[in-house]
């Protein structure tokens, strides 16, 4: 079937880019609880894996630079603020919290809808950030042990530097598009290796109901997504390129 193959069309396309994802990706974009509730479950249930394994002491939250300016459609600002609940309930006080957002494309900024984006990513905003933003992050942030991206990784990953030096930032990514790491040999690699700790993706075939409520956040969480680490990429890949 190729990589995370999905139906899309120009309207899902344009609409994706501004709230930092695809519609396929969560099913639907009907701003309710449904899909709030389990952005904050995905991201606390990661938050929760990367505290406990890399035991970092400040972590960085990469957020849509489109939640900073007005205007935009209310689910970019809700979604926004449910993971970064999920993050901070997951990490809890014991870990420093620093959010930031990558500086933009020039483009982009102006007509984002002008940028090319492939349509079947996840994360269109990997398309649209400048090419030096994440390397000017890690240069910022260099405390910051763990980098939380909530926009995927840009498309220049492999040959960026922040990618390519050892040792910190580790990512853990929230429903990301892994094609822009590379084939998959140089993504097992980046889990094997540390660089990529975890990461959160939606199950195949799997379509949130408006109504996912249930007494066990556990067993709601594995209904929907899969929490792929170092000890299960090799599973995780076979589900993603079938």
């Amino acid at each position: 079937m190729g990589w995370l193959r999905r139906k899309s069309d120009t309207i899902a396309i344009i609409f994706g880019i501004v709230i930092g994802l695809t519609a396929a990706a969560y099913g639907f974009l009907r701003s309710n609880r449904a899909p709030l509730s389990q952005r904050e479950m995905a991201t606390r249930v990661l938050a929760e894996y990367v505290r406990k394994t890399a035991k970092p002491k400040a972590v960085l939250i990469i957020g849509n630079p489109f939640s900073q300016t007005p205007g935009r459609p209310a689910e970019l600002y809700s979604f926004e603020k449910a993971s970064e609940a999920g993050l901070r309930k997951g990490f809890g006080p014991e870990v420093e919290v620093k959010i930031a957002f990558p500086k933009l494309k020039p483009e982009a900024e102006r007509d984002a809808s002008s940028v090319f984006v492939d349509p079947t990513t996840t994360t269109p905003l990997s398309y649209l950030v400048a090419a030096d933003a994440f390397d000017l992050l890690a240069r910022e942030h260099s405390e910051c042990e763990v980098f939380v991206s909530l926009i995927g990784l840009p498309v220049n990953t492999g040959l960026s530097a922040f990618w390519l030096k050892p040792g910190p930032p580790r990512f853990a990514l929230l429903l990301p598009d892994f094609k822009v790491v590379g084939e998959p040999n140089a993504i097992r690699a980046a889990f094997t290796t540390g660089k990529i700790t975890a990461a959160v993706i939606l199950k195949p075939g799997v379509s949130l109901p408006d109504n996912a409520a249930g007494s066990d956040d556990k067993s709601e969480f594995d209904k929907r997504f899969i929490l792929v680490t170092a000890e299960n990429i090799d599973q995780s890949l076979r589900l993603l390129l079938r």
